[in-house]
């Protein structure tokens, strides 16, 4: 074992002599990884963790590698890129490539890395050690003993579905943040004989999928596993078009928010501010054991925008419509009713789901909405996003 931590190193080349080393670590130090290093083929663990200043890896480092079973490189994303010496500006070789890790994929047992894109990660890679553990792109806390991370920034997911390094680390998966920009449809793109459901989450995040509608995707005539049955925490951040959690029949009826009625007061209250206004905003809350929603509170026309943020409960989810006045560029006096979701982040995961699952259903009550919004903080649904939405 060989372990320089918190140290400026220089040529660490003569390393690769040690035939019989079998543990390499270099945390918090400051290394070029030279191609040498690939010359220790008993080598099991190489620790490279909190090494951010790091710019290269040389490719065939890996290569040679063939016991490696623990792999932490945290914080490296120039995968097979060219960079800059320091100083003299000379290009160098290109850096490792994560395909150097194909021959012995099925043999790693923890793997932490950094990658720029889905592309960094080859097909061929073959995760399937049954004690497995990764952190893709997850936070560094310096710890060893992590749940199975991936983190994935995505432009266009349009054949995410058929890449089999990312479905295989899909159902492993207990921590899942994605951002994907388009082609996001149906984020699991499951199909049933696939299987591809990651029922071990714990965590989820979703953020910035345009075109986003439902989280799952089941068939017709099947009901989908229950997915979510060990989920703690779920972020759901800038998805303007989600419709709900599944589109299957079956498994919409299946879900909490099914057969869900809505009071009458409901929309004889919501008339009445869109035709008298007599109030100048009502929040509704769903009663999960009762399964229908009632107004919860009504809003004076005198009351002020901060009268209604005050309304709603910093940790539980509720629906809320708003009769917002403003005056336009061209100084005309002109009125908005704004449908919010409120779903704040602190608030229980079985709520957020059952409010996002019901809210198409219940808008299309209260005909006359002419804004939507979703909120899952203050800053969300503040005076200048209602203006900026409202013009």
């Amino acid at each position: 074992m060989l372990n320089l931590e918190d140290c400026l190193l220089g040529d660490v080349s003569a390393i690769g002599t040690l035939g019989n080393l079998e543990i390499l670590g270099f945390p918090n130090s400051n290394v070029v990884l030279p191609r040498e290093i690939g010359n220790l083929s008993r080598l099991k663990l190489l620790d490279m963790k909190g090494y951010y200043s790091k710019k290269r890896i040389a490719a065939g480092v890996f290569s040679g590698l063939s016991k490696l079973e623990e792999l932490y490189v945290e914080g490296f994303t120039n995968w097979g890129c060219t960079t800059m010496m320091e100083g003299n500006g000379e290009v160098t070789n290109n850096n490792a490539s994560l395909t150097e890790l194909i021959p012995y994929s099925n043999q790693l047992v923890v793997l932490e890395i950094s990658v720029p894109s889905i592309c960094c990660l080859p097909e061929e890679l073959d995760f399937c050690n049954s004690d497995f553990r990764f952190n893709i792109n997850g936070r560094d806390d310096g710890r060893y003993l992590f749940e199975n991370t991936l983190g994935l920034k995505i432009e266009d997911a349009s054949d995410l579905g058929e890449h089999r390094t990312f479905r295989s680390l899909l159902k492993k998966a207990v921590v899942l943040w994605l951002d994907i920009a388009k082609n996001s449809k149906h984020i699991w793109f499951e199909k049933e004989q696939k299987r591809i459901l990651p029922c071990t989450l714990k965590d989820l995040k979703i953020s910035r999928c345009e075109d986003l509608e439902y989280l799952l995707e089941g068939a017709s005539d099947v009901t989908p596993p229950n997915t979510f049955h060990l989920l703690e925490s779920l972020s759901l951040n800038n998805l303007p078009r989600l419709i709900g959690i599944c589109n299957s029949t079956d498994s919409v009826k299946a879900n909490a928010a099914s057969g869900m009625a809505v009071h009458d007061d409901c929309k004889l209250r919501f008339l009445d501010l869109k035709a008298k206004r007599t109030y100048r905003f009502i929040v509704y809350k769903i009663e999960e054991k009762q399964k229908q929603v009632f107004v919860e509170k009504l809003g004076e026309p005198s009351d002020s925008f901060e009268d209604f943020s005050a309304s709603l409960p910093a940790d539980e989810c509720r629906y809320a419509v708003y009769d917002f006045d403003f005056v336009t560029e061209e100084n005309v006096p002109r009125s908005r009713i704004e449908f919010i979701t409120w779903s704040p982040d602190t608030a229980k995961v079985r709520s957020k789901m059952i409010y996002a699952s019901y809210k198409d259903r219940f808008k299309r009550e209260l005909d006359g909405i002419q804004v939507e919004l979703q909120a899952t903080d203050p800053t969300e649904m503040g005076l200048d996003v209602i203006r900026s939405r409202s013009n």
